[in-house]
């Protein structure tokens, strides 16, 4: 009988698969501790990037417009409710799961959230079918309170 392997499969995704999320979360204290204090990598992005890519994931780039000399970053730290936020491209929402499960095992996050994010264009065709599917009176939605 073959033994099954415990390392996560490799798949190489098509290009422009991915499924695209808005990861936020917020570190315990002992986390902040370890960061303040240096007993940790405090690039984070640097740590997280290797996590990711187990999972055949990888964090967005994000550059700002106005800014005069635009850097790409790929995580934001916050003062707030959140202490992080990224984006992440993952080949489907399997993987999204898995990875967030990974970085609540770690103990060191008291708050982790993977929001789907959908691409504008998408957004547009979504918005389209929505239309079509109010148009038709056999599939029309009225919400609570909406006249017909």
């Amino acid at each position: 009988m073959a033994r099954r392997s415990r390392q996560a499969k490799h798949i190489v995704p098509k290009r422009g698969s991915h499924v695209y999320y808005l990861l936020q979360y917020a570190y315990t204290t002992e986390a902040w501790r370890a960061l303040v204090e240096n007993t940790t990598q405090r690039d984070r992005a640097g740590a997280i990037r290797e996590l990711l890519r187990k999972f055949d994931a990888c964090l967005a780039r994000i550059d700002f417009e106005c800014a005069p000399h635009p850097h790409p970053t790929e995580k934001l730290v916050l003062a707030g409710d959140h202490d992080v936020v990224a984006f992440a491209a993952f080949p489907n929402p399997r993987a999204a799961t898995a990875f967030s499960m990974a970085v609540l095992a770690t103990g060191t996050v008291k708050y982790f959230r993977a929001t789907p994010a959908v691409p504008m264009r998408q957004a547009i065709e979504a918005m389209e079918l929505a239309g079509a599917a109010r148009r038709d009176t056999l599939l029309s939605y009225r919400g609570p309170g909406e006249k017909r």
